[in-house]
């Protein structure tokens, strides 16, 4: 192998030299997300931000605090932990990420994922905490984003072509 052959390198950094490919690269993905959610439709883009945004409920479970203010009571993060409400949200805001970023990505389980997190957040915690009537209407909103997510023509044009399955045609 030659000296040129190698790939070469910046002194101190050690970055590959190709790296102005890789930034574009980059920029070329962020650019299509852009896009792709520029082209969803209103309620759909609403949706999305509302599921990024409760990664803000995951940041502020797991941050160490000294207590949270729940219904006009002091709760240490021990407290908030070991009765299970610390690993519930913590889960419902990496649901919900994870479920606006893959409509962004336009994954073919997006809407799956994002009736999931509705369902962890408006459904389940009900019941436990002796309010049932809540689940009933968390059950209905579920339904109803169900039938948006997947009954709209806008929706499921919006997903017609899905990244990673072949084109018909």
């Amino acid at each position: 192998m030659r000296i040129r052959d190698k790939p070469q390198r910046y002194p101190i950094l050690h970055i590959p030299y190709d790296r102005e490919l890789t930034m574009s690269y980059r920029v070329f993905k962020g650019m299509q997300v852009r896009a792709n959610f520029f082209a969803m439709p209103i309620l759909l883009r609403l949706m999305t931000g509302h599921a990024l945004v409760c990664v803000i409920l995951f940041v502020v479970s797991v941050l160490p605090y000294d207590s949270y203010g729940i219904d006009g009571r002091q709760v240490s993060q021990a407290e908030w932990w070991s009765s299970g409400v610390g690993p519930l949200v913590s889960l419902i805001g990496l649901l919900g990420f994870a479920a606006g970023w893959s409509f962004l990505k336009k994954k073919r389980y997006a809407r799956e994922l994002y009736l999931a997190f509705l369902t962890a957040g408006l459904v389940v915690p009900y019941p436990f905490m002796g309010e049932a009537w809540f689940s009933v209407i968390g059950i209905f909103i579920v339904i109803a984003a169900g039938f948006y997510l997947f009954k709209n023509g806008a929706v499921a044009s919006y997903f017609e072509n899905i990244a990673g399955e072949p084109s018909a045609g």
